[in-house]
């Protein structure tokens, strides 16, 4: 189901129709049963998402009548992806105080589809965009769920659960090491105009990254609000875990200051933490970092940080 540059193949329109289908009535062990639809989910830089409407027989009652897909992204700003260990995180949150979609099955042979992909429940509610509308009379209530979503991450044992084997402690400071991360994206720099800007900033975040914390806690790391389904007032899912690592809890609640500063003004937003400030201004993000951003770091060198 790919050509030779290894592209999803899409030879009837949406061509994952027939493939698709055939692989669910295996996994389902049910002949008969038929991929009504086919939902591509807006949203998202890399992950290709489509939701699944199901026609089964009533009698079984086993298969749902909807199911998300997910497949492996080939490029995008994290390649190179690895869907297998998004999906794993997802496993080890089920039973624990994280919301998350309940991954059903995973496939790893890229013949069926192309790429990578796995299924996984479909939670119904609203995602509400990178930030809440303040005009909305519901916001104070799911800013609050929000913050009790992201606490309920940083507060998990994860010691107790998969995620134990599944993600590495930083052997380090988990500052050094978040900045350490985004060396791997210094190559495409070359000369461009913002390298030197970068490279300040890099080495200023290095000489005053602070000790490590008392206890280190799972992160979500991409903690925008377009990964949180709610229902009214409560988080109902936490999507979107392929960055999720061990660190310090202060880092998510800076990635989400840079947010506020990237997509809305104000006085909270004057308060972007500078290692978000870093990560969201490299310049290998091109279309993405913005001159705000670009300007803001250059001001927070300036001070000192």
């Amino acid at each position: 189901m790919s050509d030779a540059t290894g592209a999803l193949h899409r030879p009837d329109g949406d061509g994952l129709r027939a493939p698709l289908e055939a692989w669910l009535q295996d996994r389902f062990g049910q002949a008969s049963l038929q991929l009504a639809g086919i939902e591509k989910i807006a949203g998202g830089l890399s992950n290709e998402t489509y939701r699944l409407r199901l026609i089964s027989s009533p009698e079984t009652g086993q298969v749902p009548a909807t199911l998300v897909l997910r497949i492996q992204p080939q490029q995008g700003l994290l390649a190179d992806y690895d869907l297998s260990f998004q999906y794993r995180v997802t496993q080890a949150l089920q039973g624990t105080a994280v919301p998350a979609p309940r991954p059903i099955w995973f496939e790893g042979d890229a013949h069926v589809l192309g790429r990578p992909f796995y299924v996984m429940t479909d939670v119904a509610g609203e995602v509400p965009g990178r930030l809440l509308d303040p005009a909305r009379r519901d916001t104070p209530a799911r800013q609050r769920a929000f913050v009790a979503a992201l606490a309920a991450i940083h507060n998990l044992d994860w010691t107790q659960t998969a995620l134990a084997t599944l993600l590495r402690p930083p052997s380090g400071r988990p500052a050094v090491a978040a900045v350490e991360w985004v060396d791997s994206y210094l190559p495409p720099l070359g000369s461009e105009p913002d390298a030197e800007l970068f490279h300040r900033a890099r080495a200023r975040l290095l000489a005053a990254a602070p000790p490590p914390p008392s206890r280190l806690s799972l992160l979500h790391v991409d903690c925008s609000l377009s990964n949180y389904i709610f229902q009214r007032d409560r988080v109902v899912a936490v999507l979107d875990w392929e960055l999720a690592t061990l660190g310090d809890l202060q880092a998510d609640v800076g990635y989400y200051c840079a947010l506020l500063f990237r997509y809305r003004s104000g006085p909270v937003a004057a308060k972007l933490e500078e290692r978000a400030a870093v990560v969201t201004s490299r310049p290998v993000y091109r279309g993405v970092a913005t001159h705000d951003f670009r300007d803001r770091l250059a001001d927070l060198l300036g001070q000192g940080l």
